[in-house]
């Protein structure tokens, strides 16, 4: 990835103002999201389950592809990459 201060300053501020307008596009996005609860309380609710220590116990051999792609059970997975 080429250094930004390679860059002329016009494209720089163009890059900043696409910026603001992304970050005030997602702003607007999580406050439309946000509603007040219909009722008081809470929506959790008790796990039935007794058998969780097998449930989070499983574990898979997985492989990173080039591409940063995972198979698993025929399913292929994107992930984000990490620096």
């Amino acid at each position: 990835m080429e250094d930004m201060l390679s860059y002329p300053e016009a494209a720089m501020e163009q890059a900043t103002k696409v910026e603001e307008v992304i970050l005030r596009a997602i702003a607007w996005k999580i406050t439309w999201w946000q509603v007040a609860p219909a009722q008081q309380g809470n929506a959790f609710v008790a796990c039935r389950r007794k058998d969780l220590d097998l449930v989070f116990a499983l574990q898979f051999e997985r492989t990173v592809n080039r591409d940063n792609t995972v198979s698993f059970q025929n399913l292929g997975l994107q992930i984000d990459r990490v620096r």
